[in-house]
């Protein structure tokens, strides 16, 4: 269980675990368990579970990443605007390929005047000419980015691929005001 909102605690600010909180085992990432680590430093709006089409500890799997979304610069340290990741990163140790877990910032972020990431949701769209579409990050609030998909400045949606933002719509320019709520369905046509 993951806890955001606008709270400190001891060992944390703005974002804990049941473990953070009472004796309930950590969270579990890849392979690895670890409780969350390092500080928020603004509030948390939204959080969600996302299986990283990229890989996760190894070449092959995928890795549950923890995606945080609110209004902030900074994550456990890491840089981040608005828009962090906790799960398994890449790392070097004595000068090898490494993977542990830790903060990233997702993309450039998200910015623009008193801008927030209000909700999160994992989309899996449906399956176009038995052609798989990999999952993917739904990111919304009051916020600008320039996604990679389209000519066009995206306002308060945009979805995040894993390596990059995306419009849903690449010909549109997302919504004329704030998203506060996202969620998806189960479409019945999915094999």
């Amino acid at each position: 269980l993951f806890i955001g909102g606008s709270f400190t605690g001891t060992g944390f600010q703005n974002l804990a675990t049941t473990s953070s909180l009472t004796a309930i085992a950590p969270a579990r990432f890849g392979n690895a368990d670890a409780a969350i680590t390092g500080n928020i430093n603004g509030p948390v709006f939204a959080l969600a579970v996302y299986s990283d089409p990229l890989g996760g500890a190894t070449a092959g799997t995928r890795g549950d990443i923890l995606f945080v979304g609110g209004q902030f610069t900074n994550a456990g340290g890491t840089a981040a605007t608005n828009i962090a990741a906790f799960g398994i990163v890449p790392s070097a140790t004595n000068g090898r390929p490494a993977h542990v877990l830790g903060w990233s910032a997702v993309g450039t972020g998200v910015t623009g005047a008193n801008s927030s990431v209000r909700a999160l949701t994992v989309w899996d769209a449906p399956d176009i000419n038995n052609n798989t579409i990999n999952p993917t990050l739904v990111i919304g609030g009051l916020f600008q980015v320039q996604a990679a998909n389209s000519a066009n400045v995206q306002n308060n949606i945009v979805q995040w691929t894993g390596t990059a933002y995306n419009a849903l719509i690449a010909a549109g320019n997302g919504t004329n005001a704030i998203v506060r709520a996202l969620t998806t369905v189960v479409d019945a046509q999915e094999p």
